[in-house]
């Protein structure tokens, strides 16, 4: 099939009419072609989990892989694992700029019909994990799409209410999971703060204020007059909330009025102040952590690596604010970069603590609360025991009592021991380092025990269950992922807002005109990227579960830093060999497979689950060096399938039914036979 380079997907708009998918001839073949080549990386990382339980996700080479199975896992983990998702991020990205910009040229609205869009992305993203594979990514697309809408037309007062209503519902018992919703909410908000300019920001900041104020102050009253509640709470929140109304008052009146916003808007934008005052805050509090002596360890390296990453961010978000146009790919790189950053001081501090000590005698940690406790109420008066043989009245020989009785006995002076003359509690006995480490260990192997047990019964169900019991396994994880798709929104938004960029400044329009561009990506981004994940390689390349010194988490974080440019690099090479004049052009072929690229990326999963499955042929265990010929048969059928179908339909499948649910029309499917125009024409 011919296919042009650089079609005017946005020269000329369309006159305005009825909402109707991309013509063809008004394509950017160059992102059909790209969008190909990475449903190869895509086959290549996902077809190991359809043999392999999604337990084991993230330990990396398995350590029984030899010869060519582990260069096999080898080239996919730092050649493929981590950049190619991101390549479809970033072409999603450029579809929405580049569906968002007809739209506008058009003068349609371009909300509802993406809305549509999204609804119809999550529908066959719920799909396909619950009815075929757990791995999809559709869903995820589907959130991280819905959250970029938050970010670029969400009203803030919406917005709030909804953080509200969230945390709120996350109090309630097992209802926990609608905290990670809020943050993912509350991190896109920020995000959304940055963007959007400094005049918003502070009138968000006004209401945020008002709004919390007002709320404070309903608690303090509820708190003072409802009768049990406890009293401490009421004078502060009532404090409070009078301060954060007046605060909310005067904001409205100073920065929002037409008069006076101009002349006396603030230098910094609020999300600058949001995080600059977070993560000030919570780097002081990590160096507090670290420096006092007996101070909790749990929080140190949470508190030490995501404060001083909100400090970065407030810090660059104030330097390089301006100008307006590049806050979405400055916005985007370090939304991504982030994650590396996050990843390695993590890593860093696990890699850097101490070996834990061996574990005590069993008897030592048992008597060390006893031993606490009987301390903490050393000074209680105590009655010397009495002899047995001792001349009182009412002396009797001690009776003998079974070791439950006794097990009793120790419960209640345990109890009776806890408090002190007065009546009044005595604190809670400060535990040993050794119990803590030990309380610490017992939970780590607990969680390792179980998951075990939960990855042999993934195992169980996908190579001896029916289709159904595959089924009901999925559907029991859906709530899981949903809620774990809120947190990776905020990786997809950075991506999406790089490949907006890409289609707004023009260079996907017309690659050619960009080719150093596309150079300097694929000379600095591929060497770049895959040299980080080959030094990674050189620290740990498998982690196995529970060992906490073996820098496993080092060597992803630092294996993060580099999927990025490496993406970019693979990028850059495709649009170098599309433009090339030698055979290396000959990738245009990949342009049918990237039209319908849900239709082929489904199509992997069901053969994969129809050959790998127990319901299916069962070959689950495949080696890892006869699944890359597995994705190479495969993928090379699809191209010729893509070609054929293409050469007498207009869209794949599932692209035809996602166009019609998108735009409230049924596009014409087939294309119609040469000749057949002049015909009607001649009746």
């Amino acid at each position: 099939m011919e296919t042009t380079i650089d079609s005017p997907a946005m020269a000329a708009p369309a006159p305005k009419g009825p909402a109707a998918p991309i013509p063809f001839d008004q394509r950017i073949a160059a992102l059909d072609v790209v969008r190909g080549f990475a449903l190869l990386g895509i086959f290549l990382m996902n077809i190991e989990w359809f043999s392999r339980s999604f337990g084991t996700f993230g330990l990396g080479i398995p350590p029984e892989a030899k010869g060519l199975d582990f260069l096999a896992d080898y080239f996919v983990n730092y050649f493929v694992q981590g950049k190619f998702w991101t390549i479809f991020s970033l072409l999603f990205g450029m579809g929405f700029a580049v569906m968002l910009v007809r739209l506008e040229a058009s003068g349609r609205d371009f909300v509802p019909i993406y809305l549509r869009r999204i609804l119809a992305l999550a529908t066959f993203g719920a799909f396909h994990y619950i009815f075929i594979w757990p791995g999809d990514i559709l869903f995820s697309y589907a959130v991280g799409a819905g959250a970029l809408l938050i970010v670029l037309y969400g009203r803030w007062q919406y917005m709030l209410a909804a953080l509200i209503v969230l945390f709120v519902l996350s109090a309630i018992p097992y209802m926990g999971g609608f905290g990670g919703i809020a943050g993912g909410l509350l991190f896109v908000s920020l995000v959304a703060l940055y963007l959007r300019g400094n005049e918003l920001a502070w009138h968000v900041a006004s209401i945020i204020m008002r709004w919390g104020g007002a709320l404070a102050v309903v608690a303090g009253l509820v708190f003072w007059v409802v009768p049990g509640l406890p009293a401490e709470p009421k004078v502060p929140l009532l404090v409070a909330g009078a301060v954060f109304l007046l605060l909310g008052w005067l904001s409205k009146m100073y920065f929002t009025q037409p008069e006076t916003r101009v002349q006396r808007s603030m230098a910094w934008p609020l999300a600058s102040v949001i995080m600059l005052v977070g993560g000030g805050l919570a780097t002081l509090a990590a160096i507090a952590l670290w420096l006092i002596p007996n101070a909790p360890e749990d929080p140190r390296a949470p508190t030490t690596v995501l404060g001083s990453a909100f400090l970065i961010l407030g810090i660059l978000s104030v330097k390089y604010y301006q100008p307006k146009e590049s806050r979405s790919v400055r916005a985007g790189v370090t939304l991504f970069l982030l994650t590396g950053y996050i990843g390695t001081g993590f890593g860093l501090i696990q890699y850097l603590q101490p070996p834990e000590e061996p574990a005590p005698p069993a008897a030592v940690v048992a008597a060390a609360p006893a031993a606490a406790a009987a301390g903490a109420a050393g000074d209680k008066a105590v009655t010397p025991p009495v002899a047995a043989d001792a001349k009182t009245p009412d002396a009797k020989a001690p009776e003998a009592k079974p070791a439950d009785a006794k097990a009793a006995d120790v419960k209640a002076d345990t109890k009776a021991d806890a408090k002190t003359a007065n009546g009044k509690k005595a604190e809670a006995p400060v535990k040993t380092k050794a119990q803590k480490d030990a309380e610490r260990r017992a939970q780590r192997e607990k969680r390792i025990a179980e998951q075990a047990k939960e990855t042999q019964h993934e195992v169980d169900v996908l190579t001896k269950g029916s289709y159904y019991d595959t089924v009901m396994f999925h559907a029991e994880g859906f709530l899981d992922k949903a809620v774990g798709d809120a947190g990776f929104a905020g990786l997809l938004i950075g991506m999406f807002l790089l490949g907006m960029w890409f289609v707004r400044s023009g260079i996907m329009e017309n690659t050619g005109a960009h080719l150093d561009l596309f150079r300097k990506m694929a000379y600095i981004g591929l060497p770049v990227g895959v040299g980080l994940g080959v030094l990674s390689s050189l620290i740990a390349v498998s982690h196995i579960p529970g060992a906490q010194n073996d820098g496993w988490g080092l060597a992803r974080g630092i294996k993060q830093w580099g999927d990025l440019p490496a993406c970019l690099g693979y990028v850059g090479m495709i649009v170098l060999m599309l433009h090339s004049k030698g055979p290396f052009s000959n990738v245009k072929v990949l342009a049918p497979l990237g039209r319908m690229a849900l239709t082929n990326y489904l199509t992997q999963s069901t053969l994969c689950c129809l050959y790998f499955y127990g319901y299916g042929l069962g070959h689950w265990g495949m080696p890892r060096s006869t699944q890359m010929l597995f994705v190479a048969v495969v993928y090379i059928g699809q191209i010729m399938f893509s070609h054929w179908w293409l050469a007498r339909f207009r869209y794949g499948p599932m692209e035809w039914l996602w166009r019609g649910f998108t735009y409230r029309q049924i596009p014409p499917l087939r294309i119609a036979p040469a000749g057949a125009g002049a015909l009607r024409a001649a009746d």
